[in-house]
């Protein structure tokens, strides 16, 4: 939708010139005290979460470009920075302060997309077995039984074996807990990278759950990819 995708072009102008100097980069994070992009599922949903911590990290963002720190660096008398100046006094939010009937096609492709494509059960298995996820929402996943019942559900499908799943839910625990190779130091550090590769943690980290190990590294693997959004999309 030309609307959403102006909206989607002007907010990249604003990150880009955020995260393209260290020193913005590193005044912008004062500021906020977090990140301001955010990576979701597929870069489809990475763009509309960029957007709503725009609006949410508004006050923050408008306070920064007024600050005269950031204006002694010099980087707004670039092209990029100008931009991103605009950008921020103009609001970006305020395409999301409109009649909220206006975006009830929007809504319906979002929703249409995530009950068909990201809550299966092999998502959210994945979701439960990507270290990065998992450790740092760990009483929220486990509250949420659709989790579990997702990795249950994975397990019965792609494991026939009897014997195997039973080993499979006994080595579970072991992740659960952070115990053996998977509460080793580095291991709790590489996990808390957002870029690292999750399949590749399970191979370098899940010797103490062997039998899990290849069964979490093959789904992480699976949902790692987009196609069928891109499928979706080519339609």
């Amino acid at each position: 939708m030309p609307r959403v995708a102006a909206t989607i072009i002007k907010a990249k102008c604003l990150t880009v010139f955020l995260y393209a100097h260290t020193r913005v980069l590193d005044l912008m994070r004062k500021y906020l005290s977090r990140e301001l992009v955010r990576c979701g599922v597929t870069r489809f949903a990475t763009a509309y979460l960029n957007l709503k911590s725009m609006l949410e990290n508004k006050k923050q963002l408008q306070r920064l470009f007024r600050e005269d720190e950031l204006h002694d660096l010099g980087y707004l008398k670039s092209a990029k920075g100008k931009k991103a100046e605009k950008e921020a006094k103009n609001e970006i939010s305020k395409r999301f302060n409109n009649d909220r009937r206006k975006f009830k096609e929007v809504f319906q492709f979002i929703d249409k997309r995530w009950d068909s494509k990201l809550k299966t059960p092999l998502h959210r298995a994945g979701y439960y077995l990507n270290p990065f996820y998992y450790y740092q929402n760990k009483v929220a996943i486990e509250d949420n039984e659709t989790f579990r019942d997702g990795v249950i559900t994975c397990i019965t499908k792609l494991v026939p074996d009897i014997e195997t799943q039973d080993k499979i839910i006994e080595e579970l625990q072991k992740f659960q807990d952070a115990e053996g190779s998977f509460g080793k130091e580095i291991a709790k550090r590489q996990c808390k990278n957002i870029h690292f590769n999750p399949a590749k943690w399970w191979l370098n980290h899940g010797s103490s759950a062997p039998t899990l190990r290849k069964l979490a590294a093959r789904i992480i693997s699976l949902t790692c990819s987009s196609s069928a959004c891109l499928h979706q999309e080519t339609q």
